[in-house]
This record gives C-alpha cells, structure tokens and sequence, in this order.
C-alpha cells in the first residue's frame, strides 16, 4: 500500500526492513499534465484521481448515503514560469537574488492562487451543496466536507466501499473531475478515497536491550565529528525544526531517553486534520516507533533545537495537509520525514500538489530530508516475485534530499568506515539502502560530478543524495514502546534513523553559518564536486556494497549519494562556497512583489482543555462529572483588518450533538483565542466526547474536532 515508515528495530538480534519518504520536484520535474477533458465539454477529469489501492481491492459495497467526508482541494500555484525561475535564481550563488528567501505572505502574494481562484472554486463547492469549511493560511487549499451523493455529484464519480486484507476503505471509481473553467486552478481532489497508507517495517524479537545497546547520541557526534561543534556551542540553539509523521509518539518514552542522555529540548505536539480525523494514533502497530526514534534522534543530535512533531492521519489528503501546514506556518528551517512509498503508489494529482508544497518550502529557504527506503532499489516489492526497479517517495521529489543508509563502524569511539548498508537475514525481507532512478522527475541541472553520469543514467532523478548510518546491527538506542505496549529500550536501523540524524546534523550547521540553509541539493553537489581537492573532505565516501542492485563506488553513487558526514569539514567547507547575501535565519529579504490586496484567512492551531488544579488552569485530556472546564482555541488569522473572530464548539457523542457552546474572545498565554466553559453533570455522558469547533473570520469558516473524556466523578 502506500505511506509506510521506515525504521528496524532490534531488541536481542533482529533484522527488519522499512520504508522512506520521497518528494515532487519543479527544478527537473516532468510531472503530466493535471487534467484532461471529458466528452461531455462541461468538466475537466483530474488526471491520475483514482487512488492506486483499489487496482488490488475487491468491491462490497456502496457507503451509505447520510455517510460524510472531508475533502481538500488544492489550487494551482500562480506563475509557475516564475517561480521556477526564482527558484533557480535565489540558490544561484551569482544571482542577486541569492538567498533572498520569502517569507510565506510573499510566496502568496507572488506565487500563491488568487483570492478570485480560490473564490471561484468555493462557489462552484457550494452550489453542488458542499459546506466549505475553510482555506489553508497560504491559500492553497479550499477544505470543504459533503454527504456521498453531494460527493459524488460534484466530482463527477461513484464511490464504493472496498476490501483490501484486513481493511475496509472508502474510494472514488473513477477520475474526479471538476468544472472546464475551474481545470487549470484544480490540481488535487483529496479525502474521497479514506484507505490508510500506513504499512508497519518492524520485526521485534522477546527480549530487552540496555541504552548501551546502540549507539548513543554522544556516540554518534564522535564517530560524524561534530562532538567539537558541540563545545563550541553549536548545538541548535535558537533553531527550530520539524518532524513529520503518521503517528503519535509516546511523551514517556521522549523523556525517559531525554533524562537517560540529559536533554531537556522536549517535543511539541501539532495536530492535523484530514477532514475525518485529526492528528495520529500511537502504538505499537500505529508505527509509534518511528515517531518516538526520530523526536530522539533529532534531540539528540541538536539538543539545542526546538522540535516539532507535526502528526496527521495515515491518508493522501493527510499527507497534503501535513506538508502544506509546515511550508504554511514556515516555523522550522529543517523539516524531516522518515514515511513514503514506492513512487507508483501516488496518483499524479496527490505528486503535483505535494511538489507545490516542497517548491513554497524551497522558496522561504526550507530544507527537507526524507528516508530513501529500506528495500534497496526495489522500493516496495524486494523480495517478491514481483520485484521491480523502482525508487521511494517523497525522497525521488528533486526538492527535497534523500538520505540512504550505511553500515557504521567504530574502534575504540573512533569512525573506522561505513560499508552501503544491506541485510539478508530475511530473504523474503532483504532490507538495504534505497536509491536508483526515477520513473517521473527529470534529472535537475544541479544533479552533477564524479559518479552521477554512470552506465544507469537515463535523464531521470537519482537518489539518494546523501547517507548516514542506518545497519540496525549498528544502530541507535532508541526508548520506545513494544508489542505488548510497554516502555523498552532498543536499538533501531533504517534510513528512517538515517534521515533525522541527517536533519539534526543540518541544524547545527544552519546554527554554524548563521542563515537558513534552504534547499540543500545545490550546495551538496558542488561539495560533492570538489571533494577530492578539499582537505579533510567534508564526505566519507562510501566504496563498498550494494543495495541489492547497485553497487556502492568511487564519488555519489546510488546506495549512497555522496556518503555520510565529516561534521566539522562538512562546515568549513560550506563556509568556503560563495555566499555573496548570506539571509539571517529569523527574517527574510524582501523581494519585490505585485500589488494586491491579500485575501483574510483564518485558522485553528489548537484545542486545548483546562481544567482547575490548586487553584490554577492547567492542560487536561479529561474532566470528571460536574467539574468545570474549558475549551480553548488558539487560532491564527492574516489580513482581517478589523474582523473580530466567532466561533461556536458542538459537543457531540456517538455521531449526536448534544450541547452547543459559543466562543467568546480572550488572551492565553499572550495569544489572541476564544474560549468557553464546560460542565457536564449527566452520568450517561460517561466516556469519549467529540468537540466540533467552528471559527468563522467574516465569511470564511474553518473547523477541527477534538476528542476529550468525561470521567465519572
């Protein structure tokens, strides 16, 4: 299936396979084109709209026709020439526009739809009887919700309940399509297909390992040479970066490994909605794992960093949301994910829209890290009769650097060599270090010297670009939880431990050369290029393995990119390439942009339940029978001029509203937000309470639901 996440875990002596996380390109993309017309003249067919899930399901059934979805629809970027070209020009060192970064209003006013476009798509929603129920902050997205029949006559398909193993999921027959003057502002319809992505790559054997198990962080700035950095200060400080994932992590397990290794960098937890659910569940078999070791490996390789874990449900329209919501926010210059799938498993809609967001995070000098696979170069199918050549997204996306996976080694704390990283412990399983070459992004300009031009080459993006150590056999300590859904110890593999520790890495250099270091693919190559006169070089060059397809060689190869990190080189020889207006990290330049009047928007961060603790306010999940709380949003709006925000929350349980609150304004913690007290004093309320928020700016709508308990008193 498709998102799954790539971590191994080893708690006596196991080997595992998992998977990466890939991006869309616009530098080198050649992405088909986003629709088609239908014979009747009147709609426009998104292309590549039917979800790849139900080539292998089996029909059972329709869903009922009361039945409810959330979708999001993505509008087109504005100018694209033009953003191309900025792009090319703002990571060209000889360029004025040379890191001149933009900040997420300007990527708006310059590139993002027009308030006419988004407008216009929310008419025509709501004339088929569609509820809008809000835009994203950069106004890419329109997210509205809508009974099946509503669904299926304003998309112009059926939809059908489908069986695939053990799951039962929800999904459009054919391509969505959308009215012929709306065909150019539509790339993606998401969220009428509800399969879940989510495949989990652990294999766990009975038994327990101490935190000496694995390599610690301490152990890891030696052997990677950034211990040196660490003394120096450069530890993240005043740096922000995020984690993006498909599972909730366990806040115990964060910090019994904070206390093990003293840190004190604790994560923050936001929430995104699909339009069905809001934010991940944790869990053994949620994948809580890969959300546990990638806040730990990040804390521990900046532990001066603020980290965000940003959590959405396991879904294409998920996926959307989650990476649209980072660039939107534009709170962390580093962004990492250690989830993906095999390229065929996206549809060209879901590509296009995840490419847009990947190019608004190279825009506002975003850098992304993504696992390349732990299926070598057969990403998805290693092992079966079905194995094919094929590369791991969102790494093959031309903006975004994929990380590979080597095998570390250490004598007496000291780097002794990495091998590519490749495991055939489970020949049903082979688990190595993801890379080849994509079926659908062009190779881009920047993609140059020693070892890029080979035998394989055919124009297409190569990956991975970099690599870390990745051998569960030589892996991380990492607190987690286990199958029984206890606290343990372990030791983990996989890219998806590659990536983060890559991402930590790239904080303290951020920190280092004071400037955001944006889209890194550039400056990686042309390191890459003069590797051989730099002395010590900033790369160790991996020379030996394979990954069950390509061999590992002299300068970047397809196990291992370029090869993992000597920190204190990789820095001083950064410094050394052209940075004629180096950006401060906190601002943006500002470039000139177009007059126009930016449209208000309106969006909820959080939800939040407090309830009276000796005499204070405090975060609660919970309320007893006849105890007094309260509900309250944070929310961000842009451009209201004197627009004062309302809001009203339902509380609903199983599926009935019940009570009806209205907002009223107020300040928390120095932030505008709207509040409402609650009290419940029935006992048959007992149990999970869904609360529905609706905030409204004017005549734009946005909502969330949160769930809290009621407990008996």
């Amino acid at each position: 299936m498709a998102q799954r996440y790539t971590s191994i875990l080893l708690i006596v002596i196991t080997a595992v396979v998992a998977f990466v996380v890939t991006p869309v390109p616009s530098q080198g993309a050649s992405l088909p084109s986003h629709a088609y017309s239908l014979p009747d003249g009147g709609t426009v067919a998104l292309h590549g709209s039917v979800s790849p899930l139900t080539r292998n399901a089996k029909v059972v059934g329709k869903p009922a026709a009361s039945r409810e979805l959330g979708v999001t629809v993505t509008l087109a970027l504005r100018d694209a020439p033009g953003l191309d070209s900025f792009l090319s020009s703002v990571y060209d060192p000889a360029s004025p526009l040379y890191r001149h970064f933009l900040t997420p209003e300007e990527f708006e006013q310059q590139y993002g739809p027009t308030a006419a476009s988004r407008q216009q798509v929310k008419s025509w929603l709501r004339s088929r009887g569609m509820r809008v129920t809000g835009t994203s902050p950069n106004g890419v997205q329109v997210f509205a919700r809508g009974a099946v029949p509503a669904l299926q006559q304003t998309f112009h398909t059926s939809l059908y309940a489908y069986q695939h193993g053990g799951e039962t999921f929800v999904a459009n027959s054919t391509s969505v399509a959308v009215p012929a003057d709306l065909s150019q502002s539509v790339v993606s319809v998401t969220g009428l297909s509800t399969a879940s992505h989510q495949q989990t790559a652990v294999t766990a054997r009975a038994g327990s390992s101490a935190p000496n198990g694995g390599y610690s962080p301490s152990d890891i700035h030696s052997l990677y040479n950034t211990a040196a950095l660490l003394s120096q200060g450069i530890t993240g400080s005043g740096q922000t970066i995020a984690v993006a994932g498909y599972a909730d992590y366990g806040a115990s397990n964060v910090s019994t490994f904070d206390q093990q290794y003293g840190l004190t960098n604790a994560p923050t937890r936001i929430n995104i909605s699909d339009g069905r659910n809001t934010g991940a569940l944790g869990g053994y078999k949620n994948g809580q794992i890969e959300s546990d070791m990638d806040i730990e490996l990040v804390q521990g390789a900046a532990p001066g960093a603020t980290v965000l874990m940003y959590e959405a449900p396991n879904s294409d329209q998920g996926t959307i949301n989650l990476f649209n919501k980072i660039v939107a926010d534009n709170r962390a210059s580093i962004i990492t994910t250690s989830w993906g799938d095999m390229e065929s498993d996206y549809t060209p809609s879901v590509l296009t829209a995840m490419h847009q967001a990947f190019q608004e995070a190279a825009a506002q000098g975003q850098t992304v890290f993504a696992a390349s696979g732990d299926a070598g170069a057969y990403d998805g199918t290693a092992g079966t009769s079905a194995q094919v050549l094929e590369v791991d997204y969102p790494a093959s996306d031309p903006y975004v650097t994929a990380v590979g996976g080597t095998t570390l080694k250490s004598s007496d704390g000291q780097y002794a060599g990495e091998t590519a990283w490749k495991d055939l412990t489970d020949p049903k399983n082979p688990g190595a270090s993801g890379g080849g070459l994509s079926d659908i992004f062009a190779r881009p300009d920047w993609q140059t010297g020693p070892g890029v031009d080979n035998q394989y080459s055919d124009g297409k993006r190569q990956v991975p670009d970099v690599a870390a150590n990745a051998d569960v056999y030589t892996g991380y300590a990492v607190n987690t939880v286990s199958r029984s859904g206890t606290s343990v110890w372990t030791q983990i593999g996989g890219t998806s431990a590659a990536a983060p520790i890559w991402a930590g890495f790239a904080i303290q250099v951020s920190q280092a050369v004071g400037t955001r270091l944006g889209f890194l693919n550039p400056s990686l190559y042309r390191l890459g290029a003069e590797q051989s006169s730099l002395s010590p070089p900033p790369y160790h060059d991996v020379t030996a393995g394979d990954n069950l397809f390509y061999k590992a060689a002299v300068g970047w190869d397809y196990t291992t990119g370029w090869g993992s990190f000597d920190g204190a080189a990789f820095i001083s020889a950064l410094r050394a390439l052209p940075a004629p207006t180096a950006t401060p990290i906190p601002t943006a330049t500002t470039v000139p942009t177009p007059t126009a009047t930016p449209a208000p928007s309106v969006s909820i961060n959080r939800v939040l339940l407090l309830h009276r603790v000796n005499g204070k306010l405090v975060k609660t999940t919970s309320l007893k029978t006849g105890e007094a709380g309260k509900i309250v949003i944070l929310y961000s709006s842009r451009n209201a001029d004197q627009i004062a925000p309302s809001g009203r929350v339902m509380l609903r349980q199983k599926g009935k509203v019940f009570k009806t609150l209205t907002l009223t304004r107020t300040i928390y913690q120095g932030k505008p937000a709207l509040t409402a007290t609650v009290k419940l004093t029935s006992k048959s309320r007992v149990g999970t309470l869904l609360a529905h928020v609706t905030v409204s700016l004017g005549s734009l709508t946005t909502s969330l639901n949160q769930g809290f308990k009621l407990l008996a008193k």
